[in-house]
Parts: C-alpha cells; sequence; structure tokens
C-alpha cells in the first residue's frame, strides 16, 4: 500500500481526517480471537504485561502491534540478510523495541507468532494451533503456571477475508473504534522493521525514536 513511511503517514492522517477506518489487509490478527486476547489482558487474566515476543516486526503481516498500546522509545536489532532471490527485503534477524510506557518486544527467528508474558500468566499464538492460555494458579503444590482452556472464539486456519467481517460489520454498525490491523499499526511496524534494519546495518545501534 505504501513504500515510504510518509506515503503510509498521508494514508493514515487522510483517513483520520475524514473518520473512515484504514484496514491493511485481512491477516491473522483481524480474526475475533484476537480481540478475545485483548479482552483478557485487560481483565487481568495474565496480570500486568512485561514483554511481548514475535518471529519479527512483520509491517505487512505483524501481530504484536495489535498490543502495544504506547509508542517506541528505542530499537536495537542485529543479524538481517540482504534482499531474498525473492526480492523480500523485510527484516531477517533478532531485535529489541523498548516502549515509552516500559514494554519490551522481543523480534527473533524461531518465535511463535506472538507470545504475550505477563506477571500472572501467559498467552501464545500460532497460526496451525491457534492460542493457548496459562495462569498461575494456587495447586497443592504451591503456584504453578497451568495451560488453562481458551475462552472462543478460537482461531481456526486456513485465513481469508472472511476474518475481518467482525470489523466490517462493526463498521457498519457505527461502534467500530479502530480495525484489528489498522493503518496507524501498520505504519508502526513499518517504522520499526526500517529502525531494525537501520540498526542491523550499524552493527547493533541503538536507534533512539527521540
Amino acid at each position: 500500500m505504501a513504500h515510504t513511511l510518509a506515503e503510509a503517514n498521508r494514508m493514515v492522517q487522510a483517513c483520520a481526517e475524514a473518520n473512515i477506518p484504514l484496514c491493511c489487509g485481512s491477516i491473522t490478527t483481524t480474526h475475533p480471537s484476537f480481540a478475545q486476547a485483548k479482552k483478557l489482558i485487560q481483565d487481568g487474566t495474565i496480570g500486568k504485561i512485561i514483554s511481548i515476543e514475535a518471529k519479527g516486526p512483520f509491517a505487512q503481516h505483524q501481530n504484536w502491534s495489535y498490543f502495544s498500546d504506547s509508542s517506541p522509545l528505542w530499537v536495537v536489532g542485529t543479524g538481517d540478510a540482504a534482499r531474498r532471490e525473492s526480492g523480500s527485503n523485510e527484516f531477517s534477524g533478532s531485535g529489541l523495541l523498548v516502549t515509552e510506557g516500559g514494554l519490551t518486544i522481543h523480534f527473533r527467528q524461531g518465535a511463535p507468532g506472538v507470545r504475550l508474558s505477563g506477571n500472572k500468566g501467559e498467552m501464545l499464538f500460532n497460526y496451525q494451533s491457534g492460542w493457548r492460555l496459562w495462569q498461575d494458579t494456587d495447586t497443592l503444590s504451591g503456584i504453578r503456571r497451568v495451560e488453562m482452556p481458551w475462552p472462543k472464539p478460537q482461531f481456526s486456519s486456513p485465513y481469508g477475508a472472511v476474518y475481518c467481517l467482525s470489523d466490517i460489520l462493526d463498521c457498519l454498525a457505527g461502534t467500530l473504534v479502530e480495525p484489528k490491523n489498522s493503518g496507524r499499526q501498520v505504519a508502526l511496524a513499518l517504522e520499526v522493521e526500517i529502525a531494525l534494519k537501520q540498526s542491523s546495518a550499524q552493527e547493533g545501534l541503538r536507534i533512539d525514536y527521540r
């Protein structure tokens, strides 16, 4: 949809000024189970969020930014590869993002789609298996982190345009505040990805946002 941050910012701004929701693709994040995950966080199901882990920033298909409510403060990246034969130039190394609110977001190859770690539990999403939930529970052996049933809706693959139907229906009803894969969140992921690539190209130099 955009080749530069300036283009992305203009699209986000134009839609914001016209009060029009901007959704950037029907990806896994648009599935209603992601809204369920966010509600569980807001309800304190896993306590205070300490960190988020994901395979990468994936500006075109990110899951992590939906759960980050604070602006980036700084990033560090390393191990990025040169442009692949396929033409892809997405960040392929490991990195760290710290937000203004103190949240730490880790990017590494081999990570799940997204892992949300709290001080009282954890949630994990993978494309093939959907969502899983663990909570710290008082047992006969003391406090243990126990896997709990995931409250419906649960994610199911393969994904498709049907995932974003809930956003479309909410939009038509006038109750949609922001699409789950909004232009604002995609622009954020794109900005973070560029910063990670810049950091990796400079041997892991910390890139500050201010």
